[in-house]
């Protein structure tokens, strides 16, 4: 079940969901499209990669198939989606991006621990955003 925190950015004209290459991640995307279906919003995913001498080639390769799959399903509901992609820090990136959105979807894993060496990213980015938060929590 999705938990809303709400930081006073309604109605929500611009979504941004970050996206990656994970069950969870792809669960934030339909949400976040669901979500803009019914506000008619717009709506952005980003993606930030790591840099490229840590991710090499890999993470490229991976960039474009996140993006083709968010790109269908854009098309898939008649969505004008935005697609943006970067690298560096995803918690960074993200919650800089976020200043622009009214509303920030991401999705987690029910349980999962925070900590310096293991963090949690979606947590962490729905925690330092300054908009509004939806957290689908998946089990």
């Amino acid at each position: 079940c999705p938990i809303l925190l709400a930081r006073g950015t309604f109605p929500y004209g611009r979504i941004l969901v970050p996206v990656a290459d994970t069950r969870s991640g792809a669960e934030a995307v339909e949400l976040a499209v669901d979500v803009a279906r019914a506000f008619g919003a717009s709506l952005t995913a980003l993606h930030v990669a790591p840099p490229r001498f840590i991710g090499g080639l890999q993470s490229r390769v991976t960039a474009s198939e996140v993006a083709s799959r968010v790109q269908e399903l854009g098309q898939l509901y008649s969505l004008s989606l935005t697609w943006e992609q970067t690298e560096g820090n995803p918690i960074r990136e993200a919650i800089k991006r976020a200043t622009r959105s009214d509303l920030l979807v991401v999705s987690r894993t029910r349980g999962q621990r925070d900590s310096y060496i293991d963090p949690d990213v979606a947590l962490r980015i729905a925690l330092g955003a300054r908009c509004s938060a939806l957290i689908l929590s998946r089990g």
